[in-house]
């Protein structure tokens, strides 16, 4: 589902768009090289103007070792852009078994289809040009660990979830979540009472920085009762803050980057104080803090970041020193250095003035 439109699929046949305000048929939607033996309607998804449908039985021609497909289509016009496949086609890898998309970013997953030779992958798409971005895997990965049977993406965060990998036990499960600009794996989320059969990871969702996570196998009520987890991702800081010296009255500036999705709360502290809004400091509760320096101001500080779950900076030195530009020879502040200055010392001199 995507605002009022919401997707279907029929296996096997195609799959059918709806308005969630009225319940109306908007369209229906079939390969442009449809097969009863493709498995086109197994998966779908939808963002926007765009849908991607999954076909994990996709072969070239009933002769042929089945290697999976998916396509996107255009919900403008109901026309299909792309049929994309994974740039290393493997037999028998169900390459669309799973789908999601965000934007015009898609991920299909690629399973470990006949539970011996494949381990399982997923493949990261752009949706504009159809063209794949990544090639996403788990490190350690095992033979029959399912991974790619399951997957999630929203903004730049793509999670992959291997309900049959053996962490905690034998398909105890886990998921996986990574970085979809650059295919680096920033967690793996375990439950923390995982055990044996809960394959942990069947299914999953995420929006902004909180993921759900299936467990049918655990024993929450009772024997394979079922459960599932929410997890929050903390935040990732691309930028660390700065140390800074600067003159009494200049103004100081720390800084931090983060680029996790979800809302995000930033509180700046000074010496393990959280500093707020006023006087000299703007900023207090911002990525970027502000203060125009005193000397009460040379202190450590740093940035706990919370989206809930909290993050903290590195610890960085405020140093407020005299501007060395400053020629302290000038007694009477008047830019030159002549007879006046000396007249000012000796006068001060005279006066017992240290």
């Amino acid at each position: 589902i995507s605002g009022t439109t919401a997707i279907v699929g029929s296996l096997s046949d195609a799959a059918y768009v709806f308005s969630t305000s009225t319940g109306q048929q908007l369209g229906k939607l079939t390969a442009s090289d449809a097969s009863s033996a493709h498995d086109f309607g197994w998966s779908v998804a939808i963002s926007g103007p765009t849908a991607i449908i999954g076909a994990p039985g996709w072969t070239a021609s009933p002769t042929q070792i089945q290697f999976g497909a998916a396509y996107i289509f255009d919900m403008t016009t109901g026309q299909e852009r792309f049929r994309i496949m994974a740039s290393d086609p493997l037999e028998n890898s169900a390459f669309g078994f799973s789908v999601a998309i965000s934007g015009d970013t898609a991920i299909v997953g690629a399973i470990d289809g006949d539970g011996i030779s494949i381990v399982g992958s997923a493949y990261v798409f752009d949706t504009t040009s159809g063209e794949q971005q990544l090639k996403l895997t788990a490190p350690n990965a095992v033979l029959g660990d399912a991974f790619g049977e399951s997957v999630a993406i929203f903004g730049d965060t793509a999670i992959v979830g291997a309900r049959r990998d053996s962490n905690q036990g034998q398909t105890s499960g886990s998921v996986y979540a990574f970085d979809t600009t650059t295919g680096e794996r920033l967690l793996k989320h375990t439950p923390s009472d995982g055990a044996t059969l809960d394959e942990f990871g069947i299914s999953m969702a995420i929006s902004g920085s909180t993921i759900i996570v299936g467990a049918f196998g655990s024993d929450g009520t009772g024997s394979n009762s079922g459960s599932a987890y929410i997890f929050s991702r903390p935040p990732e800081i691309t930028s660390q803050p700065q140390s800074v010296i600067v003159s009494p009255g200049e103004t100081a500036v720390l800084s931090v980057g983060v680029n996790n999705p979800g809302t995000r709360e930033f509180r700046w502290r000074r010496d393990g104080v959280e500093l707020s809004n006023g006087g000299n400091i703007t900023g207090a509760r911002s990525p970027t803090l502000q203060l125009i320096a005193g000397s009460t101001d040379e202190a450590v500080y740093d940035c706990v970041i919370s989206n809930p779950v909290s993050i903290v900076t590195n610890a960085v030195v405020i140093a407020v020193r005299s501007d060395p530009n400053v020629c302290t020879a000038d007694l009477n502040s008047d830019g030159l250095l002549n007879f006046f200055d000396v007249s000012v010392f000796l006068s001060a001199f005279g006066a017992g003035c240290p």
